[in-house]
């Protein structure tokens, strides 16, 4: 009975980790910037910051919605839940000032994307981070 239960324990427990995992905030590896402060994180992905601190232009990407760790980085960092986040960039749009930041479907899109492109951050499992990127922040 117990190797029988193996499997969904497996995938609990995988959940549990996953919910507390650190978020890091990265760019490519060849970006012209090598830390972020906290407090410039949720400006730069609500699109209120369109340059880093040291002058250097920056565009944010999200995961997909679909994705556990963008409820957690939603909730947690933009202190926004998903429907406050789509009025805010339905907003944003409407009146000109931004446009929603495009969506990636994992880790492995996100860091391919940034890596081809040193404007652009984005935010992953620290587990996923590998050398095509830079971590500027880890939030715990």
């Amino acid at each position: 009975m117990a190797v029988r239960n193996l499997p969904v324990l497996l995938l609990l427990l995988s959940v549990c980790i996953r919910a507390e995992a650190d978020i890091a905030i990265v760019v490519g590896a060849k970006a012209p910037v090598d830390k972020v402060a906290a407090d410039e994180v949720t400006p730069i992905f609500l699109g209120k910051s369109v340059n880093f601190a040291n002058g250097s232009p920056v565009a944010p990407v999200f995961l997909s919605e679909s994705d556990p760790l963008r409820e957690k980085f939603d909730s947690e960092v933009l202190k926004k839940s998903e429907t406050e986040l789509k009025a805010y960039w339905s907003k944003m749009a409407f009146t000109g000032r931004a446009m929603a930041p495009h969506e990636y479907p994992s880790a492995a899109e996100i860091k391919k994307a940034v890596a081809g492109n040193p404007k652009l951050v984005g935010y992953i499992d620290s587990a996923e981070v590998d050398g095509s990127v830079k971590v500027l922040l880890t939030i715990k």
